[in-house]
């Protein structure tokens, strides 16, 4: 990835050296999500795990958990997801029952959107799986 230009750039096109001495922009990376245990979350459903869900070690592909988040948020018609930030904690296996929880959040760094809320997955064993935070607005 070339982050200067925000392209990807095939290994075999790469003639340099890699730049190892350039800097992120940290106001420019996502945030990452931590939900506090002393959030109060409601229980708004069960995901299990399914075989279309999984990747090479048969765990939940990270590119399934978008849409599962989505599919646990209130009533989506008339808007679109503004902002949606991840964060990844531990896998979810082939047959687990994941417990999905939400609460509605108000969160200064996304100000101006109208709906924000938080999400966590949670394995059998009390393992949180991902944190997420959705951020919804008007079409």
């Amino acid at each position: 990835m070339d982050i200067r230009e925000k392209k990807l750039v095939r290994v075999s096109a790469f003639d340099r050296p890699f730049p190892m001495g350039d800097v992120l922009d940290e106001d420019t990376l996502p945030r990452k999500v931590r939900i506090p245990a002393a959030i109060p979350m409601e229980t708004v459903g069960e995901r299990r795990i399914v075989y279309s869900d999984l990747d090479f070690n048969r765990h939940m592909n990270n590119t399934r958990y978008p849409d599962m988040v989505c599919d646990y948020l209130p009533d989506l018609a008339g808007k679109w997801v503004r902002t949606l930030s991840l964060s990844y904690l531990r896998e979810a296996a082939f047959g687990d029952i994941l417990t999905v929880a939400r609460t509605p959040a108000d969160v200064p760094a996304l100000e101006g959107i109208p709906e924000t809320y938080l999400v966590r997955t949670t394995r059998p064993d009390g393992a949180v799986c991902l944190e997420a935070e959705v951020g919804l607005d008007s079409l």
